[in-house]
């Protein structure tokens, strides 16, 4: 079984080739949204690169007054940060500047990945940010294409998420 080190830069490859790109984007977009429809105070990541855009969701979901906070990661810490509208386009590390600090409370995660496993184990970039965030027991989604499903064995720090997003579908734990 490979590492999750060789994992990401399989994934990586992986990813930024998917075909039929637009329509599995929508799949996912409209299954989120169904997902979420119930909660109101989202945490969302900010897309960069390949990975399946969040900013007409985050967007969307500003605009039909849902609370929607976004990642700020500086100092190996990840931060909730209030968005308010505006651009959505994120530095290296994935932050929108100009937001201001959410220290209320969330209902759900929105979360990146490279890949994941069917125990919904996600694979990330290896900073062990969203685990750390997740362990608060918030309710956790991850968005991922078909592709990007692997087998690997998850890590004592790692947070089973309770729901992945694909074009084919939503995984929930436990089922």
């Amino acid at each position: 079984m490979q590492t999750k080190s060789e994992l990401r830069v399989k994934l990586k490859a992986v990813r930024a080739n998917i075909e039929g790109r637009a329509d599995k984007q929508a799949k996912i977009i409209s299954a989120l949204e169904e997902l979420t429809a119930h909660f109101n105070k989202l945490f969302v990541f900010v897309s960069m690169g390949s990975e399946p855009d969040t900013a007409a969701f985050i967007r969307k979901a500003f605009m039909s007054g849902k609370t929607v906070a976004v990642p700020y990661v500086a100092d190996g810490v990840m931060t909730p940060m209030l968005y308010t509208g505006g651009e959505l386009k994120p530095d290296r590390m994935g932050n929108i500047l100009r937001t201001s600090l959410y220290d209320g409370q969330l209902d759900c995660a929105v979360v990146p990945m490279l890949g994941f496993n069917d125990g919904l184990y996600r694979i990330g970039y290896g900073g062990g940010y969203y685990d750390r965030f997740l362990k608060n027991g918030i309710y956790s989604i991850g968005v991922a294409f078909d592709e990007c499903r692997c087998a690997f064995v998850p890590q004592p720090h790692d947070v089973p998420l309770d729901a992945i997003v694909t074009p084919c579908g939503v995984l929930r734990r436990g089922e």
